[in-house]
């Protein structure tokens, strides 16, 4: 028996989440340990059709740590849930593609950063949070960060493939606390 007409309702579901690909490198270790470093962080968020229903989220972050223009280390991460998308409008695909599921998406990410930077031998990294809507409306209106658009934001439509794609950039004030925490553990 049908409960109330259930089956024609929107509905938004991770099916899973996993690390797609992760590289670490440390080529300063231990003489990068005893340095604060310069951070560069960059952010790329991809969507695409996987089958009826279903699209894969892909928010890859990479982050370069330099001390004196040499490399204390270099994480590159590439974290994808596999997203289910029933009776949802067309016009709201885009939202819960890039907004919605990077941020039930990015605690994990977050994590993963902190831990195996902290296995690397430094103070965790602690990546503050990032507001997704505003950069994807920002995206959208063709503004982000108050700057104009650079060349991607001419693939924020889903393309003859089924992708979707949002390249945040390299975000400055992302990373806070970590320049903080490597002060307090010398």
């Amino acid at each position: 028996m049908s409960s109330g007409g259930s089956e024609n309702q929107p509905n938004f579901q991770i099916v899973g989440q996993y690390i797609k690909d992760l590289s670490f490198e440390n080529p300063s270790a231990p003489v990068g340990f005893t340095s604060s470093p310069d951070m560069d962080l960059g952010i790329d968020l991809q969507a695409r059709s996987v089958g009826p229903e279903h699209y894969e989220v892909v928010l890859s972050m990479r982050i370069k740590a330099n001390h004196e223009g040499k490399p204390v280390f270099v994480l590159e991460l590439s974290y994808a849930a596999l997203v289910r998308l029933t009776n949802i409008p067309e016009d709201a695909t885009q939202p819960i593609l890039l907004i919605q599921a990077p941020m039930l998406m990015f605690p994990f990410v977050r994590r993963i950063v902190a831990d195996v930077v902290r296995d690397g031998g430094m103070p965790p990294l602690v990546v503050e949070p990032i507001d997704f809507m505003a950069h994807c409306w920002g995206f959208v209106s063709g503004v982000v960060l108050g700057v104009m658009a650079p060349a991607w934001a001419r693939r924020h439509r889903l393309s003859e493939r089924g992708q979707l794609a949002l390249g945040l950039g390299a975000l400055a004030a992302v990373i806070v606390s970590w320049g903080e925490a490597f002060a307090h553990s010398r």
